[in-house]
């Protein structure tokens, strides 16, 4: 299955710091591609350098004069028990996937600023989290 969004995922760190919204690093992948290239949407099953041609799933062969491999990354959350469903929760949150990068603010605004305590300045970690985010943002 290809994926038809891209996700600008440095831009995650300023979602979960609330200074920008998700959509602003949000793209159409089909958008991404340049008018005079081929978008081909299949995996590649063998490569034939050799004979400067790949298989795809397909069962298609496709040649190539140069061939440029983007291989990506996955987030695999489930392979850490428990995770899936934590990050369902409130409290638990991650700035490495588009679903939940924008719940990171919103549980940092909730301890940092709509917490009911009886502190002396109760903005204090407000602060200290807002200057570490802009120290490893900026």
């Amino acid at each position: 299955m290809t994926l038809q969004l891209h996700y600008y995922q440095p831009g995650f760190t300023l979602v979960g710091g609330g200074y920008m919204p998700l959509k602003a690093n949000t793209r159409k992948n089909k958008d991404l591609v340049h008018p005079n290239n081929v978008w081909i949407k299949d995996r590649v099953e063998k490569f034939e350098p050799k004979k400067n041609s790949v298989t795809l799933r397909s069962g298609d062969e496709i040649t190539y004069d140069y061939l440029i491999i983007c291989t990506g990354c996955q987030l695999r959350f489930d392979m850490i028990k428990g995770l899936p469903e934590a990050l369902e929760t409130p409290g638990v949150c991650s700035n490495y996937s588009p679903f939940h990068c924008e719940k990171t603010f919103k549980e940092l605004s909730t301890v940092t600023v709509r917490a009911n305590l009886v502190v002396k300045f109760r903005h204090a970690v407000r602060t200290v989290v807002l200057t570490i985010l802009r120290k490893y943002v900026s």
